[in-house]
């Protein structure tokens, strides 16, 4: 990364006032505020830590707290299961395929009682919403009205130790119309928030919620950083936070972003690009998806 430059001189250009007008845009209510943050759980080791952080920022925000599962259903479904049934010998496929869907949604049913508890000691009542089907459209679905989604980095069949975003959170990333907050295996209240800023709209949308989040936790340092590629970048005029002293870098976006989020109590704050579905599902992958599979803590995809 090159190297770090502080900016004092349009340093108060933006104050506290000047973006609530602008909320919307990034996914916030007209009022300036999360009302709905919805919780995708599995009964992984990952669910816990996001669970606490919707509890932290519902109980924050006043917000509405829900914890969603989904059966996925090629579990039970599919042409392979039908194959294996043959081939074994075993009762008749369809036979077996409802009495995995029955189990599979117990096993649902259980998971997010385990979730309503597991807030209800932290002090807030959530409600569950339990979801048969592909679970990325559907939970995607399910999502339509709310602010924010939480999700584990991983899931239950990637715990290998590894901080890379599992298959499943991707495909749910990349169909989220809202922001997306992907958490890490351990729970930490953050230190600090770093915001990859720029005068474009994913930009803009960054730096509403870290201006947005200043507010519920004023004890978390904002740290705004601004990438230049070229020499000649000097037009960071739109990339000021409220509060908070601009850092200047030079080189590559993703390694300074990267190398700047090494602190596992340092919140990740990055503009997604908003385009149609099967846009935004091509285009995320670039700068977005690299930074989120190589930071060490939590990150909000801003939208």
């Amino acid at each position: 990364m090159g190297k770090l430059h502080s900016d004092k001189r349009r340093q108060g250009q933006r104050n506290a006032s000047d973006y609530r007008a602008e909320r919307g845009a990034c996914g916030l209510s007209m009022k300036g505020s999360i009302h709905q943050i919805y919780v995708a759980i599995d009964g992984s080791v990952y669910a816990e830590p996001a669970i606490q952080w919707g509890v932290m920022l519902a109980k924050e925000a006043d917000a509405e707290l829900t914890l969603v599962h989904c059966v996925e259903q090629r579990f039970y479904n599919s042409s392979l299961f039908m194959d294996l049934s043959g081939i074994l010998g075993a009762a008749p496929y369809r036979d077996n395929a409802e009495q995995l869907r029955s189990w599979l949604v117990s096993r649902g049913e259980n998971v997010l009682e385990s979730g309503r508890k597991i807030a209800a000691q932290l002090g807030v009542t959530a409600k569950t919403d339990l979801l048969i089907g592909a679970c990325s459209e559907k939970i995607c679905e399910a999502a339509k009205s709310a602010n924010l989604v939480i999700l584990g980095r991983r899931g239950e069949n990637c715990d290998d130790g590894s901080h890379l975003v599992g298959s499943d959170a991707e495909r749910i990333i990349r169909r989220l119309k809202c922001s997306c907050l992907v958490t890490p295996r351990f729970f930490d209240k953050p230190q600090t928030m770093v915001v990859g800023v720029n005068d474009s709209g994913p930009g803009r949308a960054a730096i509403q919620w870290a201006e947005y989040l200043h507010e519920l936790f004023a004890d978390c340092a904002v740290k705004p950083l601004h990438i230049r590629e070229k020499d000649n970048d000097d037009d960071y005029s739109g990339s000021q936070v409220a509060g908070a002293e601009l850092e200047l870098a030079d080189g590559n976006p993703e390694e300074a972003l990267v190398a700047a989020c090494q602190d596992e109590k340092q919140l990740a704050i990055i503009g997604v690009t908003g385009h149609s579905r099967s846009l935004r599902e091509l285009l995320l992958g670039t700068l977005s998806f690299n930074v989120l599979h190589h930071v060490q803590g939590p990150a909000l995809l801003a939208r």
